[in-house]
């Protein structure tokens, strides 16, 4: 279904006027072809901007496109839609497209941050640190840089460094809440949850009536560990407006994972707010996947595939679902394809990851996981997430050591941390697994209800509430049978 801005490239692209016929008594006035109205390079370039701040990629592609047809020479449209194709993984058309601009724009931050998304893709860390740092000399203000490379900088435990990023957002965009929420987000990762929770407080009061600033608080407090308020917050943004998709989104996400029926209900209304949404529409396949309706998740996959195939993620969650559907040469097709369009080990990591998140084909998982680090010998997070596949396996002492060595290298990780707790346990070493369950619980207050998402709750505390506990003990659908199914190996 089109969008409403998408149905406006096309009357933008397609209007007509009425031509009026001469008047001409001694014969038939000739029939006048109606003057077409085709939208300018700039209104169609405005409109394809639009839609990639909504991540409706594929169609801001077309809109600039379109644009591009009469500006073929335009190095700010092609670097815009290098920028969009990056975003869905189409890195060969980026990298076109960037080589074109290059000839057509002198040396600007718009063609430094193309760089840097497509070094991004490609697992790059180091190219994208240093193009997003030259995008900044001539942009100093711009948000998508200073987050991205905050981003980097607190991965490599450069906090100060971060921090300065966020600092520099919210001075020159006091009025923007995401600049708060990354302040937050940071400061929640290097442990300092009283002052994030601050920063949500700063929020509310600050911009009691900002439906934005509202959604960002409620975001805080989700990832603070306070749902209760996370949920009175956003359900005040949406007394405010409730024809704002994304704040439906929010509340989807800040819900319990196992509130499958609010959920739905919340992705539903936001996708009836924006109908198309490739976003919302891979949620609502993860939600029925998640209960068990297999068909209905391969159905919502295969409708994001359709317009974005090189989504590696996607194609892995409906390679499971066709599983689930005794489907194993459909499943063996996507899991490939999902290999063949990764951009780098990043992209195999997270495959890997889907696969030890659900507890199926755990071989497939481990491969993607030893090809990624293959690629990045050390690397945390492909470390954890093999260790996740190798506990999902039996392999206890296999997986303590792929948690151990991520932890070495990076201490932030909550999931390591958790993970070697786990393994800890059944090691037998009770009072090293609760140290490292405490630390995973320092960085973030909401792990334990994650592993219990992923049917591993043998930690969970049994003091703790008997709703939450209960809650806990619900898993996935189906995960003893899940994490059986032959399914025969994939060539590398």
């Amino acid at each position: 279904m089109l969008t409403a801005m998408w149905s406006l490239v096309l009357a933008l692209s397609t209007a007509r006027t009425m031509g009026l016929p001469a008047s001409q008594p001694s014969a038939p006035a000739p029939v006048q072809a109606p003057a077409k109205q085709i939208a300018s390079a700039s209104e169609l370039t405005h409109l394809a901007n639009g839609l990639a701040d909504l991540h409706r990629f594929d169609e801001a592609i077309t809109a600039y496109s379109l644009a591009l047809e009469q500006e073929p020479r335009n190095g700010e449209i092609l670097a815009n839609r290098a920028l969009s194709y990056a975003w869905i993984n189409r890195v060969d058309e980026a990298s076109a497209d960037l080589k074109l601009a290059e000839q057509f724009l002198p040396d600007s931050a718009v063609l430094h941050r193309v760089r840097a998304i497509i070094a991004d893709r490609r697992s790059d860390d180091d190219t994208e640190l240093a193009e997003l740092s030259k995008s900044l000399e001539f942009e100093p203000t711009n948000p998508f840089a200073r987050v991205f490379r905050a981003q980097i900088y607190q991965k490599r435990h450069l906090y100060r460094a971060a921090l300065d990023d966020a600092e520099v957002f919210i001075r020159a965009k006091p009025d923007e809440p995401e600049a708060y929420r990354l302040k937050a987000a940071l400061l929640g990762s290097q442990r300092r949850w009283p002052e994030a929770l601050a920063v949500a407080k700063l929020l509310v009061t600050q911009f009691p009536r900002k439906t934005g600033a509202l959604a960002s608080a409620a975001q805080i407090y989700s990832n603070a560990g306070d749902r209760t308020e996370a949920l009175a917050t956003i359900g005040r943004a949406l007394q405010l407006d409730e024809g704002l998709y994304r704040l439906w989104d929010i509340r989807s996400g800040i819900r319990r994972w196992d509130d499958f029926e609010g959920r739905e209900r919340d992705l539903e209304n936001a996708l009836e707010l924006a109908p198309g949404d490739l976003g919302l529409i891979t949620e609502l396949g993860l939600l029925a996947f998640n209960q068990g309706r297999w068909l209905d998740a391969k159905r919502r996959f295969t409708e994001v595939l359709e317009k974005e195939p090189k989504d590696f993620g996607v194609l892995a969650y409906r390679a499971m679902s066709s599983l689930q559907l005794a489907e194993p040469t459909n499943a063996l097709e996507d899991y490939n394809s999902a290999r063949a369009v990764a951009s780098g080990p990043d992209d195999l990591n997270a495959v890997c990851r889907v696969f030890a998140r659900e507890n199926l084909a755990l071989n497939w998982g481990l491969a993607t996981c030893n090809r990624a680090l293959a690629s990045r010998p050390g690397e945390p997070f492909y470390l954890v997430n093999r260790g996740l596949v190798r506990l999902r396996l039996g392999d206890v002492p296999g997986a303590y050591k792929d948690f151990d060595q991520a932890i070495a290298k990076d201490p932030d990780n909550s999931e390591a941390y958790y993970g070697r707790a786990i393994a800890n346990h059944r090691r037998g070493s009770t009072r090293n697994a609760v140290r490292d369950r405490m630390n995973a619980l320092a960085i973030n207050p909401n792990i334990e209800e994650d592993f219990c998402a992923y049917g591993m709750s043998e930690l969970y505390p049994q003091q703790a509430h008997p709703a939450r506990r209960a809650g806990c003990t619900l898993s996935r659908a189906n995960p003893a049978r899940a994490a059986t199914i032959p399914v025969g190996p994939a060539a590398f």
